[in-house]
């Protein structure tokens, strides 16, 4: 393989993504040009006392490699900033461990499972509401800049906003952070001049492979190998981790590059959370900061590189922060250690702006900061059919093609090395039939949706999740 590093030098608002061949939407009128966030002409009163909304999601970002979550680099200080007026949920989980029906969890409050989606990305069915849809149908003013087209038009994502656009959905030869949060600050001016209470979802890839290094952010230094992270190598850096070739270093390396990725599109951030500090928006905004998956790097016995296809802690523990308007009277900021899952998030925003709101679950402390405790899930069916539910501190993860569970006590064992299924039969049983009622359930829900086709895909977008690792 070849012995180059593949670095990318990224300065102020230079950025391939608006050459990037893409789709963008604006709730029925013409493309607006890049850099302009164009929002339509609102005719009704806007609505009074309502906080605005932040959501900043990163793609592919571990919470372990965050400062906050422990990580010894100086990956996230912005981020890390944020968290001191903040929440911290210290085990959140995402739905799944890929792009798609993990946001279409977030998006919806039900899991892949409830929707239908499974080996297949599907479009969000459209019985089921969208956060940005409650969200507007309450007066609010939405807009939406996404960097992957899995959670682009072609997958309904788009519903309910007033603005959206993917145009830096550029895979994986695009630096695409600088793009976003350049439109994210166009957005935030366009929003706050419309007088309402605004929703705002600004959506990172850059931590997607490739790994690359910004010369801002030089984290590897000295290294010696042969790997090399860019291109569409993907496959046969898997290749490698499955015949055992992946050294130490070469992980390291892979590590170095993941990390200058997160401080990057962290320094972007900033420009985002600066803004809102600079036009006085930040203390009654609601600011929530969380990922959709993790990323492997070939460490374990299974020697994965990226995501998709496990649902170790790696890939489904993900950072989740939400800042609290200063008006709210709840606890501002502090840790909660419950497990608690993405799915609730939505659910639990709309009941805290709208009390009428009916929400199953949710994921609100009380004053002594903890969480009320539910059982969690998380599932994929990208390559396996793995299901995992979470009770206190206890995970199974069940095998659905070949009955195999794998039980951790992750109290004592976060890291996941040692399965205790056979130590623990009454617990693993227990555990088995809240996996089983759940699915049955996910899958009447599933049943009582109409039926989608998967979209058909350009060869350019093939080419692009081929690269990315999503098809072989």
């Amino acid at each position: 393989m070849p012995s180059h590093v593949s670095c990318i030098f990224v300065a102020g608002a230079l950025i391939a993504g608006f050459a990037a061949a893409s789709t963008e939407e604006s709730a029925g009128r013409q493309p607006a040009p890049s850099g302009s966030c164009g929002l339509p002409a609102y005719s009704d009163p806007a609505p009074e006392g309502l906080p605005n909304v932040l959501l900043i999601a990163v793609d592919t970002l571990r919470a372990d490699r965050l400062g906050l979550y422990g990580h010894g680099r100086e990956t996230s200080q912005h981020v890390d900033r944020l968290a001191q007026d903040a929440l911290v949920f210290d085990h959140a989980i995402a739905p799944a461990p890929w792009t798609t029906p993990s946001f279409a969890g977030i998006f919806t409050g039900r899991h892949p499972g409830e929707l239908g989606i499974g080996y297949d990305p599907l479009p969000l069915p459209d019985q089921v509401p969208t956060w940005a849809e409650e969200l507007k149908s309450r007066g609010y003013a939405t807009a939406g800049i996404v960097s992957h087209f899995f959670i682009g038009t072609k997958y309904r994502f788009q519903r309910g906003f007033d603005f959206w656009n993917q145009r830096h959905s550029g895979g994986h030869a695009t630096v695409s952070s600088d793009g976003v949060s350049t439109l994210a600050l166009d957005c935030l001016n366009s929003l706050h001049q419309s007088g309402r209470p605004f929703f705002l979802f600004a959506h990172f890839f850059d931590p997607h492979y490739d790994y690359l290094s910004h010369y801002e952010f030089p984290f590897y230094k000295g290294y010696k190998g042969e790997l090399h992270s860019g291109g569409d190598n993907f496959e046969e850096l898997r290749a490698m981790a499955r015949k055992g070739e992946l050294t130490e270093e070469d992980r390291k390396y892979l590590l170095d590059l993941y990390d200058s990725e997160i401080a990057f599109t962290d320094s972007r951030i900033g420009l985002l959370l600066e803004a809102l500090r600079a036009k006085k928006l930040y203390d009654d905004t609601m600011i929530i900061f969380l990922a959709d998956h993790g990323e492997m790097f070939g460490q374990r016995k299974d020697r994965w590189v990226g995501h998709t296809q496990f649902l170790f802690e790696e890939l489904v523990r993900v950072p989740l922060i939400i800042k609290l308007p200063k008006r709210d009277g709840s606890p501002q900021n502090g840790r909660v250690g419950e497990t608690v899952s993405l799915v609730d998030l939505m659910p639990s925003v709309l009941q805290r702006i709208d009390p009428s709101y009916e929400a199953p679950k949710t994921l609100w402390p009380n004053a002594d900061l903890q969480a009320p405790e539910h059982l969690v899930f998380s599932q994929t069916r990208r390559w396996r059919e793995l299901d995992a539910v979470y009770e206190g501190t206890w995970k199974l993860v069940l095998d659905r093609k070949t009955g195999r569970p794998l039980l951790y006590d992750l109290e004592s064992d976060p890291a996941e090395q040692r399965n205790v299924a056979g130590e623990q039969p009454e617990r693993l049983e227990r555990m088995r039939e809240h996996l089983d009622l759940w699915q049955k359930a996910a899958q009447l829900k599933a049943s009582q949706l109409a039926g989608r086709a998967a979209p058909e895909l350009s060869e350019e977008e093939l080419d692009k999740l081929r690269s990315l690792g999503y098809i072989r």
